[in-house]
């Protein structure tokens, strides 16, 4: 007999469910609907606005399509690598300029200095990865205290960064030659060497 209840029970389950449904006495229980989900976007952090007297100029080298603001921080040297730490607020903004006296019109000897990489995104972390497709005869320009000034590259080296007689060695052996060097850590994504990209224009 308990065989047979048994076996009757599936048996009535069939038969009375749809009217227990119909009824409102059962109701079968839906799986949550799965929400679809897309991967978040990258978010790109912006640098932060500098006030108008900070940006003091513009930088261009039209051939490998590079424009990025200019802005002066004389208290940093691409000589000593301990240095590279403070400029990292100002590089975010642009490229940084120091230049090895007070006026830059009449400086023998200027340093540029841009990002090749950096691990915060923002708008400039890249904007001297191309540097080494610099050609001689290239021209680049610095527009600065409403005056603009145009050089021709004569050379590009790698240099250690440790090496203070090699970057000296940068400097014009004429009187009538301003240089102007742009320098970014080489290879990208490494601070091991750097690349420097060496300008000239006369000051006669």
């Amino acid at each position: 007999m308990l065989l047979i209840g048994a076996w009757c029970v599936p048996l009535v389950w069939v038969v009375t469910k749809p009217a227990l449904v119909r009824f409102g006495w059962y109701r079968t229980i839906q799986p949550p609907v799965q929400a679809h989900t897309s991967p978040l976007p990258t978010v790109v952090l912006s640098p932060t606005p500098l006030p108008a007297e900070a940006a003091t100029g513009l930088f261009a080298y039209p051939a490998l399509g590079i424009s990025a603001p200019l802005k002066r921080w004389g208290a940093t040297s691409p000589m000593d690598i301990k240095e590279w730490e403070k400029l990292r607020t100002s590089l975010r903004e642009g490229v940084s300029l120091t230049h090895t006296q007070e006026r830059f019109s009449t400086t023998p000897l200027a340093y540029i200095i841009g990002h090749s990489s950096d691990y915060y995104p923002h708008t400039y972390a890249y904007i001297f990865a191309g540097l080494n497709k610099s050609k001689r005869n290239d021209t680049f320009t610095v527009n600065l205290d409403t005056q603009s000034y145009t050089y021709n590259v004569v050379d590009q080296q790698i240099l250690d960064p440790n090496n203070l007689e090699a970057f000296n060695n940068l400097a014009p052996k004429d009187s009538t030659v301003q240089r102007v060097v742009l320098v970014t850590c080489w290879p990208r994504f490494t601070t091991q060497k750097r690349l420097v990209v060496v300008g000239e224009r006369s000051i006669q």
